[in-house]
């Protein structure tokens, strides 16, 4: 996000580019911006709070539609700079940003991804600007490079959590449990074990989250049992129950246990 916002700025000749975050469900914007450039109010803007009515923020997200002023007598005479703006909020500045930074030319940009609002993107001038069509369109090509980004990180953000939550389920269950991941190693794909409750690691004598297992392929600890239960998984189409196989204990001894396992594929 860093980066988009500093390419935008040096390819665009603005200043400054701020990225904001949107939230949906609270229906507001996410402080703190990212932004490249100068900011002349940097050490307290929009750290914990974005008041309504500063930017034209609302009104874009409203009608996800971007807009474009050239002068700033454009952006004084828009109906939304002339209503919601209540400066006896505490903490709320006199003026609106605009005024605040002396910008004469803008750009708010909302950000979408999957038809879904996750963001806005304001491009800001101190001078008075001509917005041509391949300008704008610069402006939207970093607005989806915005908004595929922020989707991303979003997405990467809530495998974690659900990571987190499988880990916490897993570790409570009283019987070994093992979930192991198809993972590229140095450009080969390995089974590397992912979860391993304490149960597991009790019964078989490892610490499977050890470095001794770290990037290693967990079909290694099967051993001659591994071709036993590909077999049985292909016959029973990614699924086995109740099935008898002799797994390694650390101290170079077998254990038979009863299994039940199952393929789980993702898009």
């Amino acid at each position: 996000m860093k980066q988009i916002a500093k390419s935008a700025c040096q390819v665009l000749r603005a200043n400054p580019v701020l990225l904001f975050q949107y939230d949906t469900n609270k229906d507001q914007l996410v402080p703190p911006p990212i932004y490249s450039g100068t900011l002349f109010e940097e050490a307290g803007y929009a750290k914990t709070f974005v008041f309504s009515g500063d930017t034209f923020a609302e009104m874009v997200i409203a009608n996800r539609e971007s807009l474009y002023f050239e002068q700033q007598d454009e952006i004084d005479n828009h109906p939304f700079m002339h209503g919601g703006h209540e400066e006896d909020l505490e903490g709320r500045p006199k003026t609106r940003f605009h005024k605040r930074e002396h910008i004469k030319s803008l750009a708010a940009l909302v950000l979408e991804a999957e038809d879904e609002t996750v963001g806005l993107m304001f491009v800001n001038y101190r001078s008075h600007q001509s917005f041509s069509e391949p300008v704008k369109k610069l402006m939207k090509t970093f607005a989806s490079y915005a908004a595929i980004a922020i989707k991303n990180s979003r997405l990467i953000e809530k495998l974690r959590r659900n990571e987190a939550f499988q880990r916490h389920i897993v570790e409570r269950i009283p019987d070994p449990v093992l979930v192991t991941r198809n993972k590229k190693v140095n450009d080969k794909l390995v089974w590397r074990i992912d979860v391993a409750n304490r149960a597991a690691h009790e019964l078989f004598g490892y610490d499977f989250h050890s470095r001794e297992f770290e990037g290693k392929d967990a079909r290694i600890w099967l051993g001659d049992e591994l071709e036993r239960l590909t077999s049985a998984l292909q016959e029973g189409n990614g699924e086995v129950s109740d099935f008898e196989i002799n797994l390694p204990h650390k101290d170079d001894h077998r254990i038979p246990v009863l299994i039940s396992t199952s393929v789980l594929e993702t898009d």
